[in-house]
């Protein structure tokens, strides 16, 4: 029997769509093939840019660029840690400030007791000096916390009222630590404190004597 042309052109039709399906499927199997291949040979395809690859088709990587992006990165962290650190409290703040005016005020006053509370048990007190002989810079002192309490209390720091000055400014403060400076009247501290057993205490000072 004759199909009419409708029909004839339909399975035609039909048979070709299935031939190019045929076709696609070989077509995405080779290239598949081809294209792992490539990336396994480190090869680019005409066009393609592979990810990792270093070839022709992507500049390659400058030594300097990746030393630049690690020290960002770096970067990055580090203020993203700091950022997420816990500020000092005003009440923390105005603590390191008592502690260091009990420093200063306990020596003025020859008071051992409000000294011996404002100090670490391993305190240490230095002056950066002059050595007489030689001009060149030293450190001298090395006075601990017990010699200290004993020099107040036998009033080695005693000066009259108008003398006296102690302006305190808190420097730093991170977690359990502090700096704070204190000008004096016969020249500068600056402490290392602690936040110790809940309480602030002067671990270290080192202070310099005013000119003249």
């Amino acid at each position: 029997m004759q199909l009419g042309a409708g029909r004839g052109e339909a399975f035609a039709l039909r048979d070709r769509l299935d031939q190019a399906k045929v076709l696609e499927v070989h077509a995405n199997r080779a290239f598949r093939i081809r294209f792992t291949n490539h990336i396994q040979r480190n090869i680019p395809l005409d066009g393609w840019v592979i990810p990792g690859y270093r070839g022709g088709n992507r500049p390659p990587e400058s030594p300097m660029s990746r030393t630049a992006f690690l020290i960002l990165t770096s970067l990055l962290l580090a203020a993203s840690a700091h950022c997420q650190a816990e500020a000092p409290s005003a009440a923390d703040r105005a603590a390191i400030a008592q502690t260091a005016l009990d420093f200063e005020e306990s020596w003025y006053a020859g008071d051992a007791a409000r000294m011996a509370r404002a100090l670490h048990p391993r305190f240490v007190m230095r002056h950066v000096g002059i050595d007489p002989h030689s001009g060149a810079s030293i450190l001298t002192q090395d006075i601990g916390a017990q010699q200290l309490i004993e020099l107040t209390r036998e009033g080695k720091g005693k000066v009259a009222p108008d003398r006296q000055r102690h302006d305190v400014t808190v420097l730093d403060v991170f977690a359990n630590a502090a700096t704070a400076k204190i000008v004096a009247w016969y020249g500068v501290d600056y402490l290392e404190l602690a936040l110790w057993n809940g309480r602030w205490v002067v671990v270290n000072v080192l202070w310099g004597k005013n000119p003249g």
